[in-house]
């Protein structure tokens, strides 16, 4: 069981320009401190990655780091404090070590505290007197999520001339935890 909160540190090189909060540039990376807006971006400074043109650009503004998403709500699946995730696994948002949170869906909050993720095996895991080795891990390809917004001040009309899209986050989009015993 987690703290319902996690963090991401990511920066990837694109070959589009995208629009962050203060710049635009093909390499895009998450800015310390910032908090993932899961609602409508309505400035660009409500973005939680900057976007630039180089690694120069980003030891130069000193921004790089962990955004923090708090996760209150799935959306889409009805106000329910559980999700299956694209793998099989599943996710439940907790009030307490004991209890579901209860979700408001149209106001997209909830009094959820904590996560619990339930990792599902394709096969049992065996772990017995002959075992020599457990490696454990966090599977980290294919999890990775760019989640853009197109609204307000990132609608085509009104984003900076130059730019494709305003990337609103980039952050895991699901999680998998891998087991291998010899």
């Amino acid at each position: 069981m987690n703290e319902n909160k996690y963090k991401f540190k990511s920066k990837q090189l694109y070959s589009q320009v995208f629009q962050g909060q203060t710049s635009k540039g093909k390499l895009c990376y998450t800015i310390e401190g910032a908090a993932y807006n899961k609602s409508a971006t309505n400035n660009l400074s409500d973005l939680s990655v900057e976007c630039v043109d180089n690694e120069e650009a980003i030891t130069a503004n000193g921004n790089y780091g962990w955004l923090v998403n708090t996760t209150v709500w799935f959306g889409g699946n009805g106000g329910l404090p559980n999700k299956t995730m694209t793998n099989g696994n599943l996710l439940y948002l907790m009030s307490d070590q004991t209890t579901l949170a209860t979700i408001d869906d149209p106001n997209k909050t909830s009094n959820a505290e904590y996560e619990v993720g339930i990792n599902i095996f394709s096969s049992p895991i065996t772990i017995d007197a002959n075992t020599t080795n457990i490696d454990l891990g966090f599977a980290m390809k294919d999890y990775g999520r760019l989640e853009f917004s197109t609204h307000d001040a990132c609608s085509q009309a009104n984003r900076p001339t130059g730019s494709v899209a305003c990337v609103n986050s980039m952050k895991a989009n699901g999680f998998d935890f891998r087991v291998t015993v010899k």
